[in-house]
């Protein structure tokens, strides 16, 4: 169950979740990675300024695990579950801490403007190649395939 002091909102600069509980601020940063072709996500929970969990790549579903130590000394299991859309962007995503359900909503990841330069160029080079492609066949019309 969600508790009293979970305040969540979204910075749109970082494209990143914010979560207050307990005192203790935890973040949630989801975004396409380079090194995926930018076809993968990367996702990163921190708890107060400490990273404690990371996955990514070509899932669709993925889980980021891990503990941490709260203000108080108490020490946490924290799991977040994302299942990735491809097609929306905003992908659904559970965040549990002690096996207890603390926020659910959906991520949107944060698109550098290098992976629209990249998808740019290669929808370029598709259609460039499709075009000479029929060209090529309207020249020479009887090639057997």
């Amino acid at each position: 169950m969600p508790s009293d002091s979970a305040n969540i909102y979204v910075e749109w600069e970082k494209r990143a979740v914010e979560l207050d509980w307990h005192g203790n601020k935890i973040e949630v940063r989801c975004r396409l990675e380079a090194k995926y072709l930018y076809f993968g996500t990367e996702t990163h929970v921190m708890v107060n300024g400490v990273p404690v969990a990371q996955s990514g790549g070509f899932r669709f579903s993925e889980c980021a695990e891990g503990t941490f130590v709260d203000k108080e000394g108490d020490q946490h299991g924290l799991a977040l579950r994302v299942n990735v859309d491809i097609l929306s962007l905003r992908h659904p995503c559970e965040l549990r801490i002690d096996d207890f359900v603390i926020s659910q909503g959906k991520l949107r990841p944060r698109i550098p403007i290098l992976a629209v330069v990249f998808w740019l160029a290669v929808a370029a080079l598709f259609s460039m190649a499709s075009i000479g492609a029929m060209e090529y066949l309207q020249v020479y019309p009887n090639i057997p395939f």
